[in-house]
């Protein structure tokens, strides 16, 4: 479908960013502790690259913030996917929309 292709481009696009040493995502500076991100695996000093295939980087972490402390009101959380880059690997991680307890 074309929501794929515009993803896989997004994906190729930051990928390329990554691996010539150019910043991509935003760099998580602190986990909460017992927090939902820290369950879900995610660290400090990870970069979060893709928010429900959203791609993330310095212009777009305000409205990261605001979306995930938001979305957590809504009734029906959906499942969403997290992509996250750390020591040169990339992780898919599936969560539920809400607070994820991370500082950007």
């Amino acid at each position: 479908s074309d929501i794929n292709k515009v993803f896989q481009t997004a994906f190729d696009l930051m990928s390329a960013r990554l691996k010539s040493g150019q910043p991509a995502g935003v760099f998580v500076k602190a986990v909460q502790k017992d927090g939902y991100a820290e369950k879900l695996g995610i660290k400090t000093g990870d970069r979060i690259l893709f928010y429900d295939r959203y791609p993330l980087s310095a212009v777009t972490q305000k409205f990261f913030l605001y979306d995930v402390h938001t979305s957590g009101l809504q009734q029906n959380k959906a499942d969403i996917e997290i992509i996250v880059y750390r020591d040169g690997k990339l992780f898919r991680l599936s969560a539920k929309e809400g607070l994820l307890g991370i500082q950007l």
